[in-house]
């Protein structure tokens, strides 16, 4: 199997990236002259569910200006949507006819100055972000959002550059990403090229300990797999480091693991059989309309959306006497019921406990001992349970209509260890404070 880009030529379109592309970088409208069925499939990343546009691409809409959001608690907020289901941006209209996400006239100084979001953002979204960081060094990394870097930066969220570093051999890609590469201390190098282009992103520290970087010394400091890439290993790391809080209420330490994707898949059956986020992923597709083979670039979707994806799967499952696409998504389906299943138990567990602490730390009912082994185990599952989940904002204050149980084909034996840890370090831990 290929992977990343096909040449232009092998799409029956007469272009090159040699005599079409710049030596150097490119945009992303650049590169989808030359490689278009790639672009193409790459812009058809803003999946709608639910009525709301998710995917790579939908990164522009939910994040280039400050969001109007409608509080759900004290701790956790929801992105507020219109009557359409779009998101709510100030600064921005969507506009249904081309797809895309317009700023408004005058508005988008008053929407920069208003928003919050650091330019560090974008070291795993933009390959833009190392050009600033070249010419400012880390403190890039701190500095808030201004007019020039949005305008330099809006058409260029997840742009091709992120993944292939030289137009001229597209068919060459790797991570580009700063921080992965000087967070994860050449660990990052142990991984395969096809786990490691999505792993630059989809990492447990990179959106952790992203708001701490303030200078190369930081950046040189932190290393979040100094002990290993497993659950316990990372968070011991994070508490070391300071990253992780304490919620003041019950005492325990509050620490979330998000997007450890790479770090899940590693050691996994899959990965061990050869294969990488790619190659499930980013699957090579026949386009109906011209007959040629190509990459699909529409990586924000599930390979369970994706029919070739989905035959591709076959290749080995069929040896488990799974004969369909159909029969391939019950499966997995099934699998995924089961792993939410076990994570509803964790969560429903986690709020059970999180109050019996908050009782406790106000009352002083119970010895230090005790309490400081209850505390443990809260901040142990719950950081298994959103490492299970791929995502933060599980437990007492998660959202429900996130949870599917969606990462457990990423390591089923990884996940379900860590959510039966949780669920007997939760049931211990409430028991002894019964």
């Amino acid at each position: 199997m290929l992977f990343g880009c096909a040449n232009a030529a092998s799409q029956g379109d007469g272009g090159s990236a040699e005599s079409s592309l710049p030596a150097e970088a490119a945009t992303s409208a650049e590169w989808g002259e030359a490689y278009p069925l790639q672009y193409a499939s790459a812009k058809a990343s803003v999946n709608e569910r639910d009525g709301v546009n998710h995917g790579h691409y939908g990164i522009t809409e939910r994040i280039f200006a400050p969001l109007a959001r409608e509080s759900t608690g004290a701790t956790s907020t929801n992105l507020a949507k219109t009557d359409d289901g779009y998101y709510m941006i100030s600064g921005f209209h969507y506009d249904a006819d081309s797809g895309q996400w317009v700023i408004d006239e005058g508005e988008l100084s008053m929407a920069v100055q208003e928003t919050r979001v650091r330019q560090g953002c974008f070291d795993c979204k933009s390959s833009v972000f190392g050009d600033y960081y070249e010419s400012e060094g880390a403190e890039a990394y701190a500095k808030t959002l201004d007019e020039e870097f949005v305008s330099q930066t809006i058409d260029e969220v997840w742009d091709c550059g992120l993944c292939h570093s030289d137009p001229s051999n597209p068919s060459e890609y790797d991570s580009v990403g700063i921080l992965f590469e000087r967070l994860s201390g050449g660990v990052q190098e142990s991984f395969d090229e096809g786990d490691r282009v999505c792993g630059q992103c989809h990492n447990v520290p990179g959106g952790s300990y992203r708001a701490k970087i303030t200078s190369e010394a930081d950046l040189d400091a932190y290393r979040p797999y100094r002990y290993g890439i497993d659950a316990d290993a990372v968070l011991q790391a994070f508490i070391e480091d300071g990253i992780a809080t304490v919620d003041e209420a019950s005492g325990a330490i509050s620490a979330s693991a998000s997007h450890p994707d790479v770090e899940i898949f590693q050691g996994s059956n899959h990965e061990s059989l050869g294969l990488t986020c790619v190659d499930c992923h980013m699957v090579e597709t026949t386009d109906e309309e011209s007959g040629q083979t190509y990459t699909n670039h529409n990586a924000s979707s599930s390979p369970l959306e994706n029919e070739a994806a989905l035959e591709y799967c076959l290749t080995c499952h069929k040896d488990q006497g799974i004969e369909s696409t159909e029969a391939m998504v019950e499966m997995v389906r099934g699998r995924q019921a089961e792993s939410e299943q076990l994570a509803s138990q964790v969560r429903d567990k986690l709020a059970a406990l999180y109050d019996k602490l908050v009782e406790a730390t106000s009352t002083g009912a119970y010895d230090e001992q005790a309490l400081a082994a209850a505390r443990d185990s809260y901040t142990k599952a719950y950081w298994y349970d959103t490492w299970a989940e791929g995502k933060v904002g599980v437990g007492v204050t998660g959202d429900a209509e996130v949870h599917d149980g969606g990462k457990v084909v990423h390591d089923p034996r990884e996940i379900d260890d860590l959510l039966n840890r949780a669920n007997t370090l939760l049931d211990e831990a409430i028991g002894s404070l019964a």
